[in-house]
Formats: C-alpha cells, structure tokens, sequence
C-alpha cells in the first residue's frame, strides 16, 4: 500500500515537473519569437521648417515585421501647448490601425502651425503599442522667421493715362516665393464706383483667388473701370493678393484725361431738309462738347447719294471746349437730275477721341424753270398748229 502511495506521488511529480517545462518552453518560444518580429514607425522627414500659420501633413508608416498581425493602438504622448496635432487616415481622425504580417499601413500626422508661435523648435512624439510592444517617433517642428518676400505681386506699367469711358488694364505678376503650395485672395482698394476685376493672362474668366504652387508665378490681367462721370485727375489704387502667409500689394494709377463725348444735331432738333434738284442748300449744324475734356480738331464728313456733294462752313473747328457748342453749316447740292422724292444723308462729325452723327431725310424737288419751259413749249406747239390751220384752212 506504501509502495502504491509513493508511486502515485512520482508520477505526480513528474506531470507537474513535465507541465512546467512545457511552459517554460512555451514562454521562451514566445519571447524568442517575439524577439525575432519587430514593430516600428518610420516618416521620411522627422524635422522639418515651417511658418507660422502653414499647415503640416507627414505621412507616417507602422511596419510589422515578423509578427503575427496586429490591432495597433496609436496615440501623440507628447505635442506643445497650444498646438492641436491629429492623426489621420483616409479623412477621419484616428487611434488604431490593423497591421499584417510583414506589412506597413500608413496614417498622417496633421497640424497647423498657430499664428502666435514664437520662433524656435517644437517636438511631437508619436507612439505605437501592439500589447508590450512599442515604438515612439520624434517629430520635429522648427517654426522660423517669415520670408521677406514669400509673395511678390510686380507689374512693369504702373500708370496709365485715359479718357473716362477707357477701361485700363494692367499686367501684372503674382509670385510665390515661399516653400509651400498657397491659395491666394485677390482684391482692390478703389475709389468708389470703380470696377476692378481680375483674370489670367490671356484668359476671358474673372477670378477672386487662385492657388500657387512653392516657386511658380502666374500672370494677371487687372481691369479696371472708371464711373462715366468721374472728373480728370489722377487715381492711386492698390491691388493685392492675401494668402495665410503674407500679403503681396502693388500701387497702381489711374490718370483720367477727362471724358471725350459729342453730339451732333441742328437747333431745333429736326433732322430733315427740303432741297431742289441741283442746287445747294444750306442746313445748320449744331455740334457740342458734352465731355469734360477739350475736343480738339473736329472734322465733318458725310455719307450721300450718287453724284451728290455736300460741303461744311467751317469744314472743321480747331477746338470745341469741354461743354460749348458751335454752329456749322452744311451745304447740300442733289444731282441735277435728281428725281423728286426723299433720300437719306448721315452726317458725322469726329475727333481722335469722340464721334457723333445724325442722319437726315432730304426732300428733293424738281425746279420750277422746268416747269414753266415746259409750259412755253406747250403754248409755242398750240400756236403753231393754230396758225397753221388758219393759214391752210382758208385756202
């Protein structure tokens, strides 16, 4: 019974001391392959340099080499105050990420840099933990001086000089400088009641912002739109164009010459004529300067029938004031063999500046000496032919 007793207690022994070497054994197997697999995270650039107000988006990788596949919780453990980073995937802010077997998923680490930061360098740390696995990455912010010149917005004619119907366009470039991609808004400070509009080079589309990439530059047409009745002098107007890292500005000016405008009609308003066939008749013309400019060398022309002519007393004016007017005539001379009825003659008066014409309805009517030699020739051929039967008849 002893002997029984004692051999049970061996075998006891034994399955206990059997058990406990297969979980040493499986522990060591354990800690062997989780020695030989490995978890870390990796970015391309870990220090970088930025403005204050840029926006920074790192991609970071977690790589699993060798070990099973992992549910990876990730975390910032350390990020400056003030600073608000996010981890990123496909758009969602995120804290885990499944990773296989001896494969690398990717997040992205986002922040903005704060407009108040102070110049110098800032740290984040990133952590990876998959059970009592872990890596941490380092990331370095170096916030620096802001450049001088990070946009630049020149033109090579800063002053143009016209009339005040004239729309003046001026070229201009818009230049990034800096070091990242920016999206410009573009404006104007402007009188009131002036228009200013902008659009590519070249192109027919109007913008209001536009974006840039780091180092390229990009050609504006600036249109810019007086009122009808703004007065002659000389305009300063600032175009710029505003991005989260600066303000770019150039001044431009505007010279208004004063605004060229004239009218043509007669003094009563009338725009018709009562003419006779072959004959010159004279029409008074009333031309006026209803600008703000002085119109200088006024010249009068016409448009007229076949074999027509019509000539001006004075056949120009060397200088119409701005609001004066001037009496001229116009001499119409029909065709001599005109036929009776009405005809259409447009009359323009012109300047470098400003044109104006009226058109007339001109009556033509046939002479009266006609009428009467034709009466004379009637009565000659009725005598005739009375004498005729008086002088045969009685024969």
């Amino acid at each position: 019974m002893l002997h029984y007793v004692s051999s049970l207690r061996v075998r006891r022994s034994l399955i206990a001391t059997m058990a406990l070497l297969a979980l040493i054994l499986a522990l060591a197997s354990a800690e062997v392959y989780a020695q030989a697999g490995r978890l870390w995270l990796s970015t391309p650039f870990t220090g970088i340099s930025v403005e204050r107000g840029e926006k920074v988006s790192l991609r970071i990788e977690v790589h699993n080499q060798g070990l099973p596949p992992q549910d990876v919780a990730l975390s910032l453990v350390s990020s400056p105050e003030g600073w608000d980073p996010v981890l990123k995937g496909h758009d969602f802010i995120i804290h885990r990420v499944f990773v296989d077997t001896d494969e690398a998923e990717y997040f992205y680490f986002d922040v903005k840099v704060p407009g108040d930061a102070e110049i110098g360098e800032y740290t984040f740390v990133v952590r990876a933990r998959a059970g009592n696995i872990t890596d941490e990455l380092t990331i370095e912010i170096r916030v620096r001086e802001m450049a001088t010149a990070a946009a630049e917005l020149v033109t090579q004619y800063p002053v143009l000089r016209g009339p005040a119907r004239a729309t003046f366009q001026f070229r201009l470039n818009l230049s990034n400088n800096g070091f990242a991609e920016q999206t410009y808004t573009l404006g104007a400070d402007a009188p009131e009641g002036w228009e200013v509009a902008f659009h590519p080079s070249y192109e027919s589309k109007q913008i209001t912002s536009l974006s840039l990439k780091a180092g390229s530059t990009q050609g504006l047409d600036v249109k810019i739109s007086p009122p009808r009745t703004v007065a002659a002098g000389e305009y300063p107007i600032t175009v710029y164009a505003a991005s989260p890292s600066g303000t770019a500005s150039a001044e431009l000016k505007v010279v208004i010459t004063g605004s060229y405008e004239l009218t043509l009609t007669t003094p009563t308003g009338r725009l018709n004529a009562d003419v006779v066939a072959g004959r010159e008749t004279p029409v008074t013309l009333l031309v006026r300067n209803t600008g703000t400019a002085d119109l200088k060398d006024v010249n009068f022309s016409s448009s007229k029938p076949s074999q027509w002519s019509v000539t001006f007393e004075p056949e120009s004016l060397e200088e119409l004031p701005a609001g004066e007017e001037r009496e001229v005539t116009a001499f119409i001379k029909p065709a001599a063999k005109a036929i009776a009825g009405d005809y259409a003659v447009s009359i323009r008066a012109s300047t470098r500046e400003a044109t104006d014409s009226a058109e007339f309805r001109v009556t033509v009517h046939t002479s009266t000496v006609w009428g009467w030699v034709g009466v004379g020739i009637v009565l000659v051929v009725v005598l005739g032919v009375l004498w005729v039967f008086q002088s045969y008849g009685r024969r």
